[in-house]
């Protein structure tokens, strides 16, 4: 039904793509390295969306000294409910403020980004290629630093956990009903991966740009405990 109701979905050569930015007090980190990049795309039709998940430090007025009408910022009352595990934490974390950002975006082209960048050509990039294949979805290659310094390029087809960045997707508005899953951690799954998989096992029209479309930036990842390796309903791998 959601496809029968973007039937014009590639009429248009210049759609507005919305850039959604789940974050929490990474003010700093947020300005100068993600909303920068956005602001250098070669495509320039865009909004940025960035929800914070009841973030307490100057995100806001940050943003908005930017003087940037493009960039809108809303904060959550309160934080997403997630485990008080680390490692079961970190598998969901951003779920809350990425549904909002869902809500609130007015494009008819979804990204995202959260702390990594984009190529200047990334919206470009994986916009040409939905319009000229008539992809739902399409997603690229990431450089990710997995140790201090140290690269390597993640991406490939079909797609697969661990093969595919969040920062490296560009989607169709009208799959927005497909929302983050807050208990994707009872799966042992990130939420990104969590969305992808139900996407591609509902039939999503996925594509996959096989060149760098960003930089994903080392992240702390928290070490599995014995209570988060026997998650309910999970793999426990």
């Amino acid at each position: 039904m959601a496809r029968v109701g973007a039937q014009d979905l590639y009429r248009d050569a210049e759609p507005l793509i919305s850039v959604l930015m789940p974050t929490y007090n990474r003010a700093e980190l947020l300005r100068e390295r993600s909303v920068a990049s956005v602001l250098r795309q070669t495509y320039s039709r865009f909004e940025i969306v960035i929800v914070g998940d009841a973030c307490t430090d100057h995100t806001e007025s940050l943003l908005r000294d930017a003087g940037d009408p493009r960039i809108r910022f809303y904060n959550l009352p309160a934080r997403g409910k997630y485990p008080e595990d680390p490692y079961l934490r970190w598998l969901v974390a951003g779920s809350a403020p990425a549904n909002e950002a869902l809500r609130l975006a007015r494009g008819r082209w979804i990204a995202w980004l959260d702390d990594d960048e984009f190529s200047a050509d990334h919206l470009e990039a994986l916009l040409a290629a939905c319009l000229d294949r008539r992809w739902e979805f399409a997603y690229g290659v990431m450089d990710m630093e997995v140790e201090p310094g140290t690269w390597r390029r993640v991406g490939s087809y079909p797609p697969e956990c661990g093969r595919i960045c969040n920062a490296s997707v560009l989607y169709g508005a009208h799959l927005r009903f497909l929302r983050y899953d807050l208990n994707a951690w009872r799966l042992d799954e990130p939420n990104d991966w969590n969305l992808w998989k139900r996407m591609w096992g509902a039939g999503v029209r996925m594509g996959f740009v096989d060149r760098v479309v960003g930089r994903h930036f080392l992240e702390h990842r928290p070490p599995r405990t014995p209570f988060s390796g026997k998650t309910m309903g999970g793999t426990g791998r």
